[in-house]
Parts: C-alpha cells; sequence; structure tokens
C-alpha cells in the first residue's frame, strides 16, 4: 500500500471519528488541529495507524477546546524574581503569580500547546501567553511542582 493511500485512508478514519465524537460547530477546528499535529508528529514512534490517531485526537482536542487560559502578553504584568541563585521572568495575571517555563516561536505553535498539556497532566496550573512572535508558558507560582521548573 502507498504512502498516498495510507495518508488518505488515515485522514478519512480521523474525520470519521471527529465527526462522531464532536458537536458539528467543533468538528472543524477539532479537525484542523489534528491534521497539524499529525503533519508534525514522528510517525515512526507509533506502531499502527490507531495509535496515530489516538494521539493526534489527544492532542488536538486538547487545543481545539483550550483547556488552559490563553491570553495576550500584553495582558498581564510582568516582574522579575530571584530563585535558586538567578533572575527569573514572572508575570501577574489575576492575582495569580506564574514563572516562565518555556518560550516558542509563532511556527512553533503545535510544540507549545504540548509542552503546556505536559505541564497539565504532571497536575501543575498553568497560562500561556501569545503574542505576534512567540508563545510562553508558565507555571503557577504556587503549584506544588514549580520548582522543578526553575
Amino acid at each position: 500500500m502507498s504512502d498516498a493511500t495510507i495518508e488518505s485512508s488515515f485522514i478519512a478514519t480521523l474525520l470519521l471519528l471527529i465527526s462522531s465524537y464532536y458537536p458539528p460547530f467543533r468538528v472543524q477546528s477539532v479537525f484542523a488541529a489534528a491534521i497539524a499535529q499529525y503533519q508534525t508528529c514522528s510517525k515512526h514512534n507509533f506502531i499502527n495507524n490507531e495509535m496515530i490517531v489516538k494521539k493526534t485526537l489527544d492532542t488536538s482536542a486538547a487545543i481545539a477546546f483550550s483547556t488552559f487560559p490563553t491570553v495576550p502578553e500584553d495582558c498581564v504584568s510582568c516582574f522579575n524574581f530571584y530563585l535558586n541563585g538567578q533572575v527569573h521572568q514572572g508575570i501577574l495575571y489575576f492575582n495569580g503569580l506564574y514563572g516562565l517555563v518555556s518560550e516558542f516561536k509563532t511556527h512553533q505553535r503545535l510544540t507549545a500547546y504540548q509542552s503546556i498539556l505536559d505541564l497539565i497532566e504532571q497536575g501543575n496550573d498553568v497560562l500561556m501567553t501569545v503574542s505576534p512572535s512567540h508563545y510562553r508558558s508558565w507555571i503557577n507560582l504556587r503549584s506544588p511542582d514549580c520548582l522543578h521548573h526553575f
């Protein structure tokens, strides 16, 4: 079976699954995020097509539903703080203090989202800021695990 046939089969399966699990108004955004995730995933790390579908759907659904706050960077107050002998960047957002974990260029959008989803899976309170040139992920400085990220 050719790569084009496999890819067509994958896309058809993906669209069918998304259509059956999501309301019509969400299908387009979830499908677009899923295709973008599929194109960036390393297919050799997966055993079969079903695992690719599951990984793609997991990430794209979280992106489409924005399960964490995503705010424009100009809507937060910036500050610096000293911890473990280094100065770190921080922000204040709705009375929450957050420390910078990572920064990604705009073309690395999916990597940025995957990074913040990993933090959420670890039980952290997180925030993402967006600017025209980059995405930044932040962790609440009151999160129990936050010291591991600095």
